[in-house]
Order: structure tokens, then sequence, then C-alpha cells
């Protein structure tokens, strides 16, 4: 009698209906609406406060679903970082991996590029030995034709040309004081050299004579060269060994970048100088192939200091 009392005062669970539950804890209105795939659950049991009908459990999802999404979401936030660290850690070895397979096949190419040019090194310098032996082997066939072609001198016929050689030299310094410079040049070959201290570069030619006789004549005047000593290297040597002592009369100073050495040389213009110096002489035959000059500039230097001083005291 109780329990039917009881069940006689509960209500509909649909929200704002006051009519008196039916059946599963609804009125006869509402009951129709709920098709058969929604039916509402429940549990009876002896103790009532067991008992869980279908609003109870949908009010239970209702405030599930009200929780902050912080405290339901933890957790699977907690795995999902843990997750990620994982994947960011395979990911840096993986990288590392890869960085050093890279580096270990750049170390082998570049190896490889050594070991390549090292081995191009070998075939060239191979290949150079070979045209070496190739050039010696031309030149000694060369030297053993041109030997059995050329006529060999002997000793008298050598001393002769040694005698008509230091002819011309005389010769040449002869026509170099008598201003016939022009006439010196059928003593020279068409690749002779004429170098000395009066200019700066090598003169080449037959008439490389010429222009060293110019390059004198713009520095001084009155100019004379005369020998003191003709040396041979030996009874068949091509090379001669002349001493020599110039004079002549400073007119001109020339180009000159130091400028102390151009004040000294401009004391002493109008004033006449000696230069002791050697010409080396080498010949082909009969012909004048090579002319070098030296002078004892140390002598001539302290002749000029002195030249300089006297001519400031006057």
């Amino acid at each position: 009698m109780n329990n039917n009392h009881h069940v006689g005062d509960l209500r509909c669970s649909v929200a704002m209906c006051p009519n008196a539950a039916h059946s599963h804890g609804m009125c006869v209105a509402h009951l129709p609406r709920m098709g058969r795939s929604e039916q509402p659950y429940y549990m009876e049991h002896s103790n009532p406060g067991l008992s869980m009908t279908r609003p109870t459990l949908s009010s239970d999802y209702s405030r599930a679903d009200a929780m902050p999404s912080n405290q339901c979401g933890t957790p699977t936030s907690t795995h999902s970082g843990s997750d990620n660290s994982e994947g960011h850690g395979n990911d840096s070895k993986l990288r590392r991996e890869r960085n050093r397979i890279a580096a270990r096949k750049s170390r082998q190419r570049k190896l490889d590029k050594i070991n390549h040019l090292e081995n191009e090194k070998g075939r060239l310098e191979d290949h150079r030995n070979k045209l070496l032996n190739e050039i010696r082997q031309l030149e000694s066939r060369m030297e053993g034709s041109v030997a059995t072609t050329k006529k060999i001198l002997t000793d008298s016929e050598y001393e002769a040309l040694q005698l008509a050689r230091t002819r011309i030299i005389e010769d040449v310094h002869a026509m170099y004081n008598a201003s016939m410079i022009e006439e010196t040049m059928k003593y020279f070959r068409e690749d002779s050299i004429v170098s000395g201290p009066q200019n700066s570069v090598h003169l080449r030619g037959k008439d490389a004579i010429v222009l060293d006789y110019l390059c004198t004549e713009c520095l001084f005047k009155n100019f004379q060269i005369t020998h003191t000593r003709i040396d041979c290297g030996g009874p068949r040597s091509q090379h001669f060994r002349v001493y020599w002592v110039f004079t002549g009369t400073i007119k001109d100073t020339g180009e000159c970048m130091n400028k102390e050495f151009l004040d000294l040389f401009r004391n002493v213009l109008d004033r006449e100088v000696s230069i002791d110096g050697v010409s080396n002489y080498s010949f082909s035959g009969d012909k004048i192939v090579y002319i070098h000059r030296t002078a004892d500039q140390a002598k001539f230097l302290s002749n000029l200091v002195r030249m300089s001083k006297q001519a400031s005291a006057h």
C-alpha cells in the first residue's frame, strides 16, 4: 500500500510537465513520443536508492558534458604530449643520422677527388718524362748529324779565328770613339743583345749597339773608351773579357728616380769623369751575339761625391 502510494506521487519526468507518471517515469501524453529505439532505461532494486531511470542518466551525461574540458582531457593531453616528445626525439635521431651519412659521403667524395688528382698528376708526370726523353733523343740525333756535317777547325785555324775576334772587338771600340757606330753593325748577328749600366733594358738586334751608343751620347760628350786588357777564355773559347776605362764630360743627368743622386749629378755637370769597367763578349763564329758591360759604380759614385764637394766649396 505504501509502495502504490509512492508510485502514484511520481510525476512525469519531462520538464514542466505536471502530469503523473504512468510508465517508465513519463505520463500518458509524453510516452507515445518515445520510439522503440529510444526507450528509456531503468533499474529497479529492492533498495529504492539504487534505482536509476533514463532522466537520471540524461542528467548525469549532461553534467559530464558540462565539466571543464581540461579536467576530462588532462590524461589524454599528457599522453599526447609524451607521444609528441617521443616523435621529436625520433626526428632528431633521424636527422643526426642523415647528417652523419651526408658528412661521410662528402668526405668520401673529397678523398675520391684527391685520389683522382693524384692519379692525374702521376699520369701527366709520366707523359712529361716521356716528352723529355724524346726531346733528349732528338737533340742527341741532331747533335750527331751536326757533328758529322760541321767542319772541325784545326788548332791553327781556331787560333786565327780568335785573332779575328780580337780585331773585331778593337774595331768596334774604335768606331765607337769615332762616332762611326753604324759601321759596327756588320759585326753583329740579327739576334744580338747589348746591355750595360747606362740602359735599364737589354737592347736586341743588329742595331743594339747603335741604341747603346745613343744612350751614352745623351749623358756624355767628348767621350772615349780605352782598352787596358783583352782576355780570352781559352784557345777555343767563344767568350772574351775586355777591361776598359771610359772618360767623358757629363752633359745631362738623364732619368733618375733617386732625388739625392739626381742632385749630385746636377752639381757635377760639365765636369770630366772617369769610369772603370769590364765588357763580356760572346761570339758565334765571327759574329758578336752578346755584350754585357759592368762598371765600378762604387768608385764612380765616390768620384762624383768628391767633385760635388769641390764644386760646392768654390
